[in-house]
């Protein structure tokens, strides 16, 4: 009785565990990323819009492009944009702190 009692709480915590594997916070910003980019290239030909926008060694000329063409776009792609944005400044802000807490693992570890 102790035994498959044994065996079911660590099937239990076992299913937990690969759970929380599968949908950690940086697992489902890479695939909210990806499922905003192929919707937003339902809608816009990436490769077009940068073929058509000016030279990114003059900045004022590419944010004005690239603010005019986000103004005159569709609300689907506004949002998709913003969506992308927002992902995009969480998996950075996640990448510093894993940065930064990196070197502070590594020498609890002995391995620096």
């Amino acid at each position: 009785m102790n035994s498959q009692l044994n065996t079911k709480i660590m099937r239990r915590v076992y299913m937990i565990w690969a759970f929380r594997q599968i949908v950690n916070p940086f697992t489902l910003q890479i695939t909210g990323s990806a499922v905003l980019f192929a919707a937003l290239r339902q809608y816009v030909s990436i490769k077009q819009v940068f073929y058509n926008s000016p030279s990114f060694l003059n900045p004022a000329e590419a944010l004005k492009f690239f603010s005019h063409a986000f103004l005159n776009t569709t609300t689907t792609v506004e949002l998709l944009t913003v969506g992308l944005l927002i992902l995009g400044l969480f998996l950075v802000r996640d990448g510093v702190r894993r940065f930064k807490l990196g070197g502070e693992y590594q020498a609890l570890l002995g391995n620096v």
